[in-house]
């Protein structure tokens, strides 16, 4: 600047791409003074603009989860999954699948900033299923929208306490020493379905359900029959 000027422009530079939270605001630095070209002075000595937001480019997508993909679905506990989105959410669609049944069921809550979703799965689930939740459409604020995000969650298989993915001597162990102490979280009869994708039907008792429910997960797990 060289004074008289009638515009003074300003090129901004920012890193990242906008989201539409942002906002830009051109100021005096303390001690500076501005004058027209008669002398008056700039009776705001502070602020040149007023706040201006950015556009928002930025499609939404999914920044968060609270339950990595490489965790499995228990059988026989809710499953609380929290989904973080980038910035706010004016709409959103997801639905949830699995590969043996027919539906899961589940609930969700969106969190009042809409900015995150709480999905809630549902037992009872099938051994040795793979379970989706996709969200199919994603739209913010501005309009943009993203389609088509999936996160797919195995279940164990019945019987494989350690969730190594095989039954062996060690379940074996962890069913025995567990019913000497009536601990029912280890309890896994009887059992509907066919092997290995099986739902369990618990009746709150070790017997002979639970034994045989046992040796037929071994045995299809040792033979890989399925």
């Amino acid at each position: 600047m060289i004074g008289g000027e009638n515009e003074i422009r300003v090129n901004f530079e920012y890193n990242g791409t906008p989201n539409g939270d942002e906002t830009l605001q051109l100021i005096v630095q303390p001690g500076v003074t501005m004058y027209d070209e008669i002398g008056n002075q700039l009776t705001d000595t502070v602020t040149i603009m007023n706040p201006d937001t950015l556009y928002d480019i930025l499609a939404p997508t999914i920044d968060m989860v609270s339950l990595s993909v490489d965790s499995f679905i228990t059988l026989m506990e809710d499953r609380p999954i929290m989904f973080t989105f980038n910035e706010k959410i004016d709409s959103i669609e997801f639905n949830i699948s699995s590969t043996v049944l027919d539906s899961i069921n589940y609930e969700y809550e969106m969190a009042s900033s809409d900015s995150s979703i709480e999905i809630t799965l549902k037992p009872p689930f099938v051994s040795y299923d793979h379970i989706s939740i996709n969200f199919s459409y994603l739209k913010d604020l501005a309009g943009l929208s993203t389609v088509d995000i999936t996160y797919t969650y195995k279940t164990p298989i019945l019987g494989d306490y350690d969730f190594d993915n095989a039954i062996n001597y060690h379940d074996l162990w962890d069913l025995v020493e567990n019913w000497e102490l009536n601990n029912m979280d280890y309890e896994i009869g009887p059992i509907s379905g066919q092997v290995p994708h099986v739902i369990p039907q618990l009746d709150s008792k070790f017997d002979i359900e639970d034994g045989m429910a046992f040796v037929q997960m071994w045995v299809m797990v040792s033979e890989r029959i399925w």
